[in-house]
């Protein structure tokens, strides 16, 4: 199922290379274990450009997750209840292991009076233990001070869970 096995390596290398080099520039916060199963969730926020704000979420998925080994087909972030943060919101970017997979999207939805959004994708991606969840969501409406999202991957199967906090 996977497109390009040997790029996908590629990829992956070069990005725990980078992160690597890069463990001590990030300034602090806690970016420790923030998930059911034992991956590590990173929240980064792109901040804002006008028409609503970016945020952007991180999740390596640890060996125990019960989504290892299952093809990617959903991503759900729920946002504070009433907040209607992603009513508007759209998928800027998605990865799965280094690799664009924005290829796959099928689309995306809001419920919970746009509180809730999942992005549905094809299933052509598979999920391995250290792949990194990278996903970018544009147009956000965020709520007032700090809030937390959680985010889950392949919420109708497996669904592992993480939190992040912006």
């Amino acid at each position: 199922m996977r497109k390009n096995l040997h790029r996908r390596d590629a990829l992956k290398g070069l990005g725990a290379a980078a992160m690597v080099g890069l463990a001590g520039c990030s300034g602090g916060g806690d970016t420790g274990d923030n998930s059911s199963d034992g991956g590590d969730a990173t929240p980064t926020d792109g901040g804002s450009d006008g028409s609503g704000s970016t945020d952007s979420f991180q999740y390596t998925v640890g060996s125990n997750d019960d989504v290892a080994g299952s093809s990617l087909t959903a991503l759900r972030f729920d946002y504070p209840d009433g907040s209607g943060a992603v009513a508007d919101a759209s998928v800027a970017s998605a990865t799965l292991g280094g690799e664009d997979v924005s290829d796959d999207l099928d689309g995306t939805s809001t419920s919970n009076n746009g509180s809730t959004m999942t992005a549905d994708f094809g299933g052509a991606y598979s999920i391995a233990a250290e792949d990194t969840v990278a996903v970018e969501l544009s147009g956000v409406a965020a709520p007032d001070g700090s809030y937390t999202v959680e985010g889950v991957v392949n919420p109708q199967s497996g669904a592992t869970t993480f939190e992040q906090s912006f």
